[in-house]
């Protein structure tokens, strides 16, 4: 037959033996160990991003809902008066803010706010109010 190859059976190996070398299948095993762990380090550092950015999400959302309580009062509501500061703690979030007279602008109020987190971690915003007439 045209396509039939004969081997010879003499006890030694021949050039057409198939198959792995267990120095073939480690290296396979270890290339393929390195690359799980990179994959297992990227998972990883993801969930970590992911929990930072909703944590940094609910200190904002925390600065944000007390300015709409104090933007709610009125301009001349003591609440306002230049100096005033506060404080709330939401959780881990400690939501502080003050309030001074915006300084040049006349009949108008800013508030600082600064949301903290984590013992280092901040959001801060600067609103401002200005007299109704």
């Amino acid at each position: 037959m045209f396509f039939k190859h004969k081997m010879k059976h003499d006890g030694k190996q021949g050039l057409n033996d198939q198959g792995f070398t267990i120095i073939e299948v480690l290296m396979a095993l270890a290339i393929f160990a390195i690359g799980i762990l990179a994959v297992a380090k990227m998972q990883l550092t993801s969930v970590n991003g992911n929990t930072s950015a909703r944590k940094y999400t609910e200190a904002s959302t925390w600065g944000v809902s007390e300015i709409e309580n104090i933007m709610s009062t009125a301009y001349d509501d003591a609440a306002l008066d230049d100096g005033t500061t506060g404080t709330v703690v939401q959780g881990i979030y400690t939501v502080n803010w003050t309030v001074t007279e915006a300084v040049p602008i006349p009949n108008v109020k800013q508030i600082n706010i600064v949301v903290t987190w984590d013992n280092n971690k901040t959001f801060s915003a600067t609103y401002y109010k200005a007299i109704a007439f």
